[in-house]
């Protein structure tokens, strides 16, 4: 997303509803000077981003960071060198975060599984009312979503303190309202060891998700 549409969908959501001039105009002015962007599209390295980070932090007042997707850092890279290097990455975070007394959030994409479920076996799970979490298939047909398909899963694992994965289904042959649906799944908790799903409905109409 650019900058732009990134912002124009966090004010919709701050705002809760759709885009309307008059809402987005209030909702820019509550947020204010709250949301700082980086724009620098896919071409970023992690040496540049790590100095902005701690920029932000000491002289900007900033409490939390957001990466989105942190594999943008490493682009081009060949599969064992972009895990070492998110592995570096991972670990770096988690001493800034401790250093600059800040929250970072990571946002990965996932390994595609390798399996999959034939439509009649999906029907049977749908019929009792399960829709996520249906084992080796795509996670866009309910897949289960596992720490291990995180890209630099091993690094993630050891650096950070949560996990959580975004399970849903978007097959084409299920009502709306199921579509609509996601789950949060605890993956890893090193503080608590928690392990639950959680969910969510997102609301077309006001674009936001809320809890089940």
């Amino acid at each position: 997303h650019t900058p732009k549409s990134t912002l124009m969908m966090m004010v919709s959501a701050f705002a809760g509803h759709d885009f309307m001039k008059r809402a987005y105009d209030e909702a820019v002015k509550k947020l204010g000077d709250k949301v700082i962007m980086l724009d620098l599209y896919q071409h970023l390295g992690w040496d540049t981003l790590k100095q902005d980070i701690v920029y932000a932090a000491t002289n900007m007042s900033v409490k939390a960071v957001f990466i989105d997707p942190i594999t943008n850092l490493t682009n081009g890279q060949e599969a064992g060198d972009a895990n070492t290097a998110l592995s570096g990455i991972a670990q770096d975070l988690a001493a800034l975060a401790l250093d600059l007394n800040i929250v970072v959030f990571i946002f990965c994409h996932l390994k595609a599984p390798d399996g999959n479920l034939s439509r009649d076996v999906r029907a049977k799970k749908y019929a009792s009312d399960q829709f996520v979490g249906l084992g080796n298939c795509p996670h866009e047909y309910g897949g289960d979503v596992l720490s291990n398909q995180f890209a630099g899963s091993r690094a993630m694992m050891r650096s950070c303190n949560l996990m959580i994965g975004l399970e849903g289904n978007k097959d084409s042959e299920l009502p709306k309202e199921v579509r609509q649906l996601r789950w949060l799944s605890i993956l890893e908790d090193r503080e608590f060891g928690n392990s639950e799903k959680v969910g969510i409905h997102w609301n077309e109409n006001t674009t936001l998700y809320t809890e089940i």
